[in-house]
């Protein structure tokens, strides 16, 4: 699927658990979605490291969306109103 709108892709992104991106974007970006999921702080991970007092609980983490730039997480993504008016959004594999 090419040339969709902003809530097309979303809907795309979030219903059939494929990756968009823009056509106008560098080769290799593209942003998938994290639907939550949980884990257990433990020892010599970065969170357990980062905050000691939380090893052994359960953290939460919501459902957002990654950007991934040449096969590595680059953190969570945040549409500016550029993005969501463009009309280059597509479905990639």
């Amino acid at each position: 699927m090419t040339d969709l709108t902003f809530p097309q892709a979303l809907t795309a992104l979030i219903d059939r658990g494929v990756r968009i991106r823009r056509e106008s974007w560098p080769e290799g970006r593209f942003l998938i979605f994290v639907p939550g999921s949980e884990i257990r702080v433990s020892e010599g991970r970065p969170l357990g490291d980062a905050a000691p007092e939380l090893l052994g609980t359960l953290v939460r983490y919501g459902p957002h969306i990654d950007v991934f730039r040449d096969g590595n997480r680059m953190g969570a993504w945040f549409a500016d109103s550029e993005d969501m008016l463009a009309y280059d959004w597509t479905v990639t594999t």
